[in-house]
């Protein structure tokens, strides 16, 4: 089994890392501003001896920013290894700018926070592997190891300074399940047991649930492919999240849904039926009227209105089977099914100018409408009740809901005998068999609907990094149900970083300082990545804001 005892076991691997690195290049993650002032480091005579004029020349200011996102590797020992490389930016000699790019390798730990029992990237016990800056000009040998020194000194000091960090939380369970009151005692004890680096790219994370404190380190193994997340779920765990749930829910096991359908097949054979209608009702007024008046019925349409207002009376027990079949038996309902069967027509009348005489015999147009009115008809209003019915033919299927981020089973089908328990002098009986079976088909269809789903786990896909406001997206790729334990494959992803654009935005607006820039200028590589955006059109470009164009590859367009 590859929860190997544990009750649940994440994979999490480079796919997932790179769509996390992608959020943090986009919001500014290592990008460090900074200032050295040399004259600190001088003795007051020393000091003096520079004219006040030319101590701004002193003074270093600097800034270190990602050219692209960074990628993250898992290694041994539960670290995790972040590459990156970075532009470095010196502003000297109050006001000259000159460029360096810089190669980064961090390793960092990754640990289970024992305040808060969730798994983080500790940033703060950072170790800076290496660290290198590309000179491309000619430059002595203290200036190098003093500038290298002292953005690498910068480097550690982000690093240790929380406030700069995004931590990130992997995985984030939520404590709480869905439709339970947020108190302490609702809440799922949740433990992270385990931690092991399977290779490179994936890292797998038991966790335990209820206290429970099984399993097997030395059976974790990478079940799940083809996708950025894994996850394996045991029955024993399944069962203990529904127990629990069942216990804690507010929702009082009563529910009621109301609305309404049509069945095209009705629709049909109710058609052909107000053409008979209208048939006898037109032949019986024109004897009445000595052939001078013509009544008319014509069909429009038909609804079907219900309510449907149940209590579960017994918790339901489940039997997990293979192909993701979920055999559920020992439903217990006390049902009020309520059916309404509503029929619009409009009932037209007409005097017949050539009376007796046939229509088909006359030259003009004889019938003068002087009265059409629609109406709405109830053909017939059913209450069933029905007290203490045990549904044993139920089948449902586990799902990831994606709103909620956590497995349920959501019955499919079940077997109730709906004829059995209504009037036998109802109109109803007198519609065709097989209309009466898709009527009934139908209302089983809107019970399914209204039950409420199984839960069978605590949310599991709730991946957290702090300072970003993103939706974490959760797209479920496959589901297997094997061994009495489920296994899910999802993949996890930022909207935002899902956008494909065709064709490519030619030109980009520093939204900081309002510059236009062509897509290839040098000064893209510049700007914050959260403060550029795109447009088509140079037109509109200009156009929105005060935007201005860039000196260097816009210069026609440069006013400012």
């Amino acid at each position: 089994m590859v929860t190997s005892g544990f009750d649940i076991v994440f994979l999490l691997n480079r796919k997932f890392l790179s769509e996390v690195s992608g959020a943090l290049f986009y919001n500014n993650f290592l990008t460090i501003n900074g200032e050295k002032d040399f004259s600190n480091s001088l003795t007051s005579d020393q000091l003096n001896e520079v004219p006040v004029s030319l101590r701004n020349f002193l003074k270093m200011k600097y800034r270190l920013k990602p050219l692209f996102e960074p990628f993250i590797d898992f290694k041994d020992n539960n670290n995790i290894q972040i590459s990156a490389k970075l532009r470095l930016y010196l502003w000297i000699m109050d006001g000259l700018e000159i460029k360096f790019d810089t190669s980064l390798q961090i390793q960092a730990p990754v640990a289970v926070n024992r305040f808060n029992r969730k798994l983080e990237i500790i940033f703060n016990e950072t170790v800076i592997q290496e660290f290198n800056i590309t000179y491309t000009y000619s430059s002595s040998e203290i200036i190098s190891l003093q500038l290298h020194s002292i953005i690498q000194e910068s480097l550690e000091n982000y690093f240790k300074n929380s406030a700069n960090l995004f931590d990130i939380e992997l995985p984030s369970i939520k404590v709480k399940l869905p439709l339970t009151d947020d108190i302490e005692e609702n809440k799922v004890p949740v433990n992270i047991m385990a931690i092991k680096t399977l290779n490179s790219s994936t890292m797998a994370v038991a966790v335990n649930l209820f206290n429970y404190m099984g399993g097997n380190t030395d059976g974790l193994s990478n079940f799940a492919r083809n996708c950025n997340v894994g996850l394996a779920i045991s029955k024993r765990a399944m069962t203990k999240t529904y127990d629990f749930f069942w216990e804690k829910t507010n929702w009082g096991k009563h529910f009621f849904k109301a609305g309404s359908f049509s069945i095209k097949a009705v629709n049909k054979v109710l058609e052909i039926g107000t053409e008979i209608i209208s048939f006898v009702e037109s032949t019986l007024t024109k004897a009445l009227s000595l052939g001078f008046v013509e009544a008319e019925i014509e069909y429009i349409s038909s609804n079907f209105e219900y309510t449907v207002d149940a209590f579960c009376k017994t918790k339901p027990a489940f039997d997990i089977q293979t192909g993701n079949r979920v055999r559920i038996f020992n439903l217990g309902l006390d049902l009020f099914i309520r059916l309404k069967l509503l029929v619009t027509v409009d009932h037209i009348i007409k005097i017949d100018t050539s009376g007796h005489i046939p229509d088909k015999c006359t030259p003009w147009d004889d019938d003068i409408v002087v009265e059409k009115k629609r109406k709405t008809v109830k053909i017939f209003d059913i209450a069933v009740p029905i007290k203490n019915l045990k549904i044993n033919d139920c089948v449902g299927t586990i799902t990831i809901n994606e709103t909620e981020k956590n497995l349920q089973c959501v019955i499919e089908k079940l077997d109730v005998e709906l004829g059995n328990y209504i009037d036998s002098d109802c109109v109803f009986f007198k519609l065709a068999k097989y209309i009466q079976d898709k009527i009934v088909d139908s209302i089983e269809k809107k019970v399914v609907e209204s039950l409420p789903p199984i839960v069978l786990s605590p949310t599991i896909f709730d991946f957290k990094i702090k300072k970003i406001n993103w939706n974490l997206k959760v797209e479920g790729r496959k589901l297997d149900i094997n061994n009495g334990e489920a296994i899910v494959g999802a993949y996890l992803y930022f909207e935002e970083l899902q956008k494909t654009v065709w064709p490519v935005p030619k030109y980009i607006v520093n939204v900081n300082n309002e510059e236009i820039h062509r897509i290839g200028c040098d000064s893209i590589l510049d700007t914050y990545e959260n403060h550029q955006k795109g447009f088509y059109l140079l037109d509109k470009a200009l156009s929105s804001r005060n935007n201005d164009g860039c000196k260097k590859c816009l210069p026609n367009f440069h006013k400012k």
